[in-house]
């Protein structure tokens, strides 16, 4: 997007200096030439302004669209946290269950060999 703007900026530019060349040259009063030229450059004005807007808009849509990138990588990183927490809490809980049953069992096993 960035070609594009310089490139149109670039065009907005050339065109009122073009308009301005073939008034300077155009056969007329200098008060119609006066008169072409401050119209020449309010449409150039504008077309600038325009411009302006044009920029205004496609930065803040980017930065939208940037926070919004951010917003969502930072949510979907606390998702991960949070469910890989919840995971390890869960391995850990099994871990505690088995090595309880392994010690009934080994219990049960010295109890019937003391017998």
């Amino acid at each position: 997007m960035k070609g594009k703007l310089g490139r149109i900026g670039a065009l907005i530019v050339g065109a009122g200096i073009g308009a301005g060349v073939a008034l300077l040259f155009a056969p007329k009063t200098g008060k119609q030439t006066r008169r072409e030229l401050g119209r020449s450059a309010t449409r150039s004005l504008d077309r600038l302004e325009d411009l302006q807007g044009d920029i205004r808009k496609y930065m803040t849509d980017w930065v939208e669209e940037a926070s919004a990138a951010v917003a969502s990588g930072i949510q979907c990183g606390k998702d991960s946290a949070r469910q890989g927490g919840d995971r390890v809490i869960h391995v850990l809980e099994n871990a505690r269950k088995y090595m309880e049953e392994g010690k009934e069992r080994v219990q049960r096993y010295v109890q019937s060999v003391a017998s």
